[in-house]
């Protein structure tokens, strides 16, 4: 019986190993000022905001108890098409397990390019539909939208006049990315010089970089924004794009007029077939990137985020669709 006992301790201990954090892993809680908020009883905003202050500082500010503050925030509470999309919010989102644990893989991949990278606090909350801002990041804190993650059929979405083609974007599966996106505009190096299209299609390729090193094991569409058809067109028409762009001499351009064409959100090319989607210089960009770092497997992330030499990078990536 004794032997039974010592035996059956042993795998118990083992599986109480195997259930450890793996190392550097963080254990991210995510406060969800969304549910704070509207606990509130617009009867008593003032006595119940004191209650929400120091957890949620960061959204209330110092001057929090000012009338026009209080006023705004009950207006906020109040607003009927406000909380039909905290209700379906908290439909979609009832808890966020799932997020606080890809966070955690995320900032601990990171880590490993980036020891000094500090966790940050996360946040989500309603904004209203801010599409501007679906993601923001600043001293080490994280504050996600999450109202901008329900869903592509949602019709809070439709009744808010969103566009189609934004809407495909407002998913569970692009929460991280745009996370990591925010995050990734703090390492990479801005050129000081005027930016030609070769050297915002790179800058947005380190981004996409980045969340390969965060996200590895995120499709790659979730990351750029397309959709799955997208970015099989994307692939299948790499070396026409490419040569487009060689043969029209646009990589040194500054015109403003080609630099939107490949560079801003938009439902699809415009000069091009309606199945192209906007962003092409993204998807470039990153394929340069990618082929760079196959060809300089020694470089570091830290190192490729700070190089500002596109032609330096263009050139040693051997990119060749």
């Amino acid at each position: 019986m004794k032997r039974k006992i010592l035996l059956s301790v042993a795998v118990v201990l083992v599986l109480l190993a195997g259930c450890k954090k793996k190392p550097n892993e963080q254990n991210i809680q995510i406060s969800r000022y969304e549910k704070a908020v509207f606990s509130i009883d617009p009867k008593n905003v003032k006595q119940d905001l004191k209650a929400l202050y120091p957890e949620y500082e960061v959204f209330l500010g110092q001057d929090y108890m000012d009338t026009n503050n209080i006023l705004r925030l009950y207006n906020f509470i109040t607003d009927p098409e406000i909380s039909t999309i905290y209700e379906t919010t908290m439909e979609v989102y009832p808890d966020l397990d799932f997020l606080e644990a890809e966070l955690s893989k995320a900032f601990s991949n990171i880590q490993k390019h980036y020891p000094d990278f500090v966790v940050p606090k996360v946040y989500t909350y309603v904004s209203g539909l801010d599409l501007e801002n679906p993601v923001i990041y600043f001293d080490t804190t994280l504050i996600i939208a999450i109202d901008l993650f329900l869903g592509d059929t949602q019709e809070v979405y439709l009744r808010a006049g969103i566009p189609q083609y934004k809407i495909n974007r407002l998913t569970k599966d692009h929460i991280l990315p745009q996370c990591v996106v925010a995050i990734a505009d703090n390492y990479i190096k801005i050129p000081d010089r005027n930016n030609t299209l070769l050297d915002l299609m790179l800058l947005a390729g380190k981004e996409m970089c980045f969340l390969d090193a965060a996200l590895p094991n995120i499709a790659p569409e979730y990351k750029i924004g397309f959709t799955k058809q997208q970015w099989e067109w994307a692939e299948a028409n790499e070396k026409n794009i490419w040569r487009l762009l060689i043969q029209e001499q646009l990589l040194y351009t500054t015109n403003r007029r080609a630099i939107v064409k490949f560079m801003s959100d938009a439902p699809f090319t415009k000069g091009m077939d309606e199945a192209a989607p906007a962003r092409l210089g993204v998807y470039i960009g990153w394929k340069i990137i990618n082929s760079y770092i196959k060809t300089n497997s020694s470089v570091s992330l830290s190192e490729i985020m700070s190089n500002t030499d596109s032609q330096d990078i263009l050139n040693q990536s051997g990119y060749k669709p």
